[in-house]
């Protein structure tokens, strides 16, 4: 990497909480950012995206390493043992999917000569913000975070409001269904509560800020062909 892991997770951090306090309790309602372009939820579809693009930045940083394969994973996964400190659980796994993404988990050599420390960070990160059980354990730490700045984990209030719509009907013998109303607000609430915590007392370094904005990033499809190039399919064996 190019910068230091604590430094390139404040800036993360910086510009991540920017797109989150401009974030409306309108944009979650009625899925709208999946309606019309997300034109109706355009800070939210703003975060979104920039989870992607800094999912696809840490790929992008391991496979271009090089020699510094091992070192690079290394530091990534410092950069995400800093943002669980800072309480930005959005880039924390859009830092986490991308050196989960099969281009990156296929270089079996350069995980293999991670050190043991870096590996045991790495697996209790990835409990933290472990899938299973509707993320029961990202949702009970995150329960404690409170009276400070923080980024939460976006997708866990989607997956929730999804449910909410698919599960309960609009209307109950043609009146309002109140109690699906107070599910969506009770929600997206649990959501947004953070914004009121303030921001985060971090200096703002500009050249490390433009870096985690602008660098260039592959896209999954050019990943996967790069990966192919520094380690064949023939030398990945076949998974049981």
């Amino acid at each position: 990497l190019n910068y230091a892991p604590l430094e390139l997770a404040r800036q993360l951090t910086l510009v991540d909480h920017e797109l989150y306090a401009r974030v409306r309790p309108r944009e979650f309602t009625r899925k709208a950012w999946e309606k019309r372009g997300g034109v109706d939820a355009p800070s939210l579809l703003k975060l979104i995206d920039r989870f992607n693009y800094v999912s696809q930045w840490a790929t992008t940083e391991v496979l271009l390493a090089d020699a510094q394969r091992t070192r690079t994973i290394s530091a990534l996964i410092d950069v995400c043992a800093h943002l669980r400190d800072l309480h930005n659980y959005q880039s924390l796994m859009a830092v986490l999917g991308g050196l989960g993404q099969s281009s990156v988990t296929r270089l079996k050599a350069a995980w293999a000569a991670l050190p043991r420390a870096a590996v045991e960070r790495h697996e209790r990160l990835q409990m933290l913000m472990a899938l299973t059980s509707n993320m029961r354990n990202l949702r009970t730490h995150i329960e404690h975070v409170v009276h400070t700045p923080c980024v939460p984990y976006v997708a866990v209030v989607l997956g929730d409001l999804t449910f909410i719509d698919e599960g309960n009907p609009s209307r109950i013998d043609g009146a309002v269904n109140y109690t699906k109303l107070e599910l969506v607000a009770a929600a997206v609430h649990d959501t947004l509560r953070h914004q009121t915590y303030g921001t985060y007392e971090l200096e703002c370094v500009s050249f490390v800020r433009d870096y985690v904005l602008t660098a260039d990033v592959l896209d999954e499809r050019d990943a996967y062909r790069l990966s192919l190039l520094v380690v064949g399919r023939a030398a990945v064996p076949p998974r049981l």
